[in-house]
């Protein structure tokens, strides 16, 4: 069933939405729309992969890369809680807010894509990789 796909594989793909919403920033008022679409969306991507890292956790599956994605989603929420916060006084601090996720989100897709998603690919069996497909397919939109 899903363990015969490679998790890096698909969430290549996901990972394709996010970079195509980035690309779409020109970092003027309309990403303002563009940014309320891509919020949801990585919320819920970092939900599914935080419910797929404790699975992994409570079976004592800790790894460096491990660490280092939950380290990326907290600075990740940090800047979307900054965001949205009280502290926003000019659009044009919003847009550099936005710019500078922007480019926090792509380090962090570029991390998961070449170092852990292959690496769970490589170091977890088939039972463990169909797992975390469950938990991602029904958590992602």
């Amino acid at each position: 069933m899903f363990w015969q796909k490679k998790l890096s594989g698909f969430m290549k793909k996901e990972h394709g939405k996010m970079q195509s919403m980035l690309d779409k920033l020109d970092y003027t008022n309309k990403d303002f729309e563009i940014f309320s679409k891509l919020k949801k969306i990585l919320e819920n991507h970092i939900y599914a992969e935080e419910k797929a890292i404790h699975l992994l956790h409570k079976r004592g599956k800790m790894f460096p890369a491990l660490s280092k994605v939950i380290e990326e989603h907290n600075d990740i929420e940090i800047s979307l809680y900054e965001l949205v916060g009280p502290n926003i006084k000019t659009k044009e601090i919003k847009l550099k807010k936005i710019q500078a996720l922007a480019e926090l989100l792509r380090n962090h897709l570029e991390n998961e894509d070449k170092n852990f998603y292959p690496y769970l690919d490589s170091n977890l069996n088939s039972e463990e990789r169909e797992e975390i497909f469950e938990i991602l397919e029904k958590n992602l939109d």
